[in-house]
């Protein structure tokens, strides 16, 4: 008997050990026997007539007294769509903010002449892209309008050889 006191306790236990040295003693005596038995059967009889019997509440019924709040009819979360199985990772992460801002402000290719970042570079620049650089403008404005001194055209990066 969970949860009574130790007063109950005990008188179930006294009742107990009356039972059993009772029946102990009445085992050769058939015809005593049969008597008792018809005697606790109608001790048990009254005393379902007279205690009545505790309905057993529900867990769910008891929290939901405890904390006051009743568990609602319909569910809002659903089963998911699909279960992983062991062994398959997580393809999606949560990145850092550190990995997701240095993605960011990764240094990307700019045109050496013009600064641009936009679809050319240094070896494939126009005139037609605007140049935010000073000095760059100025050597774009002498390049557009070159000189004809030499009657050979010069190549540029090779060192001019001399005829011997």
């Amino acid at each position: 008997i969970t949860g009574a006191s130790d007063v109950v306790q005990s008188k179930v236990l006294e009742f107990y050990w009356i039972f059993e040295s009772f029946t102990d003693r009445l085992v050769h005596d058939l015809d005593k026997l049969h008597i008792y038995k018809d005697k606790m059967k109608e001790l048990l009889n009254q005393a379902e007539i007279d205690v009545p019997t505790v309905l057993k509440v529900s867990s769910k019924a008891v929290m939901s007294v405890m904390l006051g709040v009743d568990e609602p009819k319909n569910v809002l979360i659903g089963n998911p769509n699909l279960s992983k199985v062991k062994g398959t990772g997580c393809f999606s992460r949560m990145k850092p903010v550190a990995e997701v801002t240095a993605k960011e402000l990764a240094k990307r290719r700019t045109c050496g002449l013009c600064g641009g970042k936009e679809g050319h570079n240094k070896r494939t620049h126009t005139n037609e892209h605007a140049s935010k650089k000073p000095k760059v403008q100025a050597a774009l404005k002498k390049k557009a309008s070159p000189k004809q001194q030499d009657s050979q055209p010069r190549r540029s990066g090779l060192r001019s050889s001399t005829p011997k």
